[in-house]
């Protein structure tokens, strides 16, 4: 469904069609092993991973319609994404999500997670905090492959290793297939 949301042509990141379908298919697959690896079976939890795609779509259109603006920001401050939709918008990606959660009548837990996944919004359900933490680790990893950093879209957040410190010997051990 994502896939059918995704512009014909991006505003800002450089992704094309391919492109923006490999990137959800890995993090699809990745977010599937983490939840096989944790052995969580519930097809809510599942589908979060979708809100992340959908809201860089989401951010594309919304940096479109202010590009000079973010062009300049990024050139002379190299501030993040992140930081520039905050800024722009009072939203930050993870924000989006939650959005986008909410309009799809998703259940509260997958907001919770994404939001999360974060980093710097730790839940306070140990369970939920863990697949927060397993997302954020996905979402850092799948977006600092070299196809995404030319994309540009590693530039959205900033790895918080004391966030997933205690589940990253983990992580390392279950995606070394992919390394």
């Amino acid at each position: 469904m994502v896939s059918l949301l995704s512009p014909d042509e991006w505003k800002l990141f450089n992704l094309n069609n391919t492109l923006f379908c490999e990137l959800q298919a890995q993090l699809s697959h990745r977010w599937q092993q983490a939840l096989q690896f944790l052995n969580v079976d519930d097809k809510e939890i599942e589908s979060a991973m979708s809100l992340l795609p959908a809201s860089i779509i989401v951010s594309d259109a919304l940096f479109g319609d202010n590009i000079d603006n973010v062009t300049l920001l990024r050139s002379v401050h190299q501030i993040d994404y992140n930081t520039i939709l905050k800024r722009l918008c009072e939203m930050d990606l993870f924000d989006i999500c939650e959005r986008i959660a909410n309009k799809w009548e998703m259940d509260e837990k997958t907001i919770c997670i994404v939001q999360g996944a974060s980093g710097i919004k730790p839940i306070e359900d140990t369970q939920l905090n863990t697949l927060a933490q397993w997302m954020h680790l996905i979402l850092f990893y799948t977006l600092s492959k070299p196809e995404f950093i030319e994309a540009g879209l590693n530039d959205f957040i900033d790895f918080q290793i004391e966030y997933v410190q205690e589940i990253y010997e983990d992580f390392m051990q279950l995606m070394g297939n992919d390394l």
